[in-house]
């Protein structure tokens, strides 16, 4: 479950490519060769996409402008994949990272050491790791301070890159939100009512944030200019979050056929 900027990436319970919303750039037109294959992880950027299937192989379609859908020669069987506005990252299956794309500002540019990686996630013009030693490592764009880890985060779980903020949960056995870089849209003002709320998912859109709950509950807050905050209510419980420019995406067992769903 991946949301873009316009457009959403899903994969049914076979592993089947799903995908909607906008396509200026083509960005939901899934390659018909695909259509039939089994797939483990999808990405949607801001006009492209990427996935990878149950092979390890990475697949990318959409805008190429910036060479973000150019997948690199001999990348290798991959296990992950994500896309920032106009970049593609990649977690090989041995936990190394391969970044292509705009790398105007350092986006794709990996750090030397950065060690085994398990998870990855790219911003608008930043990326995010999680290595297996529980650490996080971000590079790219800067220029709200989302690239700056703050000291003394103790292990970290989960992360999430949003267009200029980044959001990880941090602290072990009992995790906490904990987000940096940009906060013009009180995406950072992380509610008193989540102290002592066991977390187990996270995802940042462009000026919002959300986390989902051990019991399915999901919170959300920042900028609610297309209801992507408050049109989170009443949805439980959830299995999955994600986050994507003015949208916020939940998977929910049974939604569609409960009519006192809202919405």
């Amino acid at each position: 479950l991946e949301c873009g900027a316009t457009h959403v990436l899903a994969l049914d319970v076979a592993g089947r490519l799903r995908a909607w919303g906008g396509n200026e750039a083509g960005q939901v037109d899934v390659p018909p060769g695909l259509l039939a294959r089994s797939f483990i992880d999808v990405a949607a950027g801001s006009q492209h996409s990427a996935a990878v299937d149950a092979d390890g192989v990475v697949h990318c379609w959409g805008s190429n402008l910036y060479r973000q859908c150019t997948i690199p020669e001999g990348l290798g069987p991959c296990v992950a994949v994500s896309c920032g506005s106009r970049h593609t990252v990649a977690v090989r299956a041995d936990g190394s990272i391969a970044c292509w794309g705009d790398d105007s500002l350092g986006q794709c540019s990996v750090p030397a050491g950065l060690g085994t990686v398990l998870d990855v996630d790219a911003g608008l013009f930043h990326t995010v790791a999680r290595t297996n030693q529980g650490g996080v490592a971000c590079w790219g764009s800067d220029a709200f301070g989302q690239s700056t880890v703050p000291a003394g985060l103790g292990p970290v779980s989960a992360i999430a890159a949003g267009a200029r903020h980044t959001l990880v949960l941090a602290g072990g056995d009992d995790p906490a939100v904990v987000g940096w870089g940009s906060n013009t849209s009180a995406q950072l003002e992380i509610p008193s009512t989540l102290e002592g709320v066991v977390l187990v998912g996270v995802a940042a859109g462009s000026g919002h944030s959300v986390v989902l709950d051990e019991t399915g509950q999901v919170h959300a807050w920042g900028t609610d200019s297309a209801g992507q905050v408050s049109g989170v209510d009443g949805y439980a419980p959830a299995t999955a979050v994600s986050a994507g420019g003015a949208a916020t995406l939940l998977l929910v067992p049974d939604c569609a056929s409960d009519p006192g769903a809202p919405g």
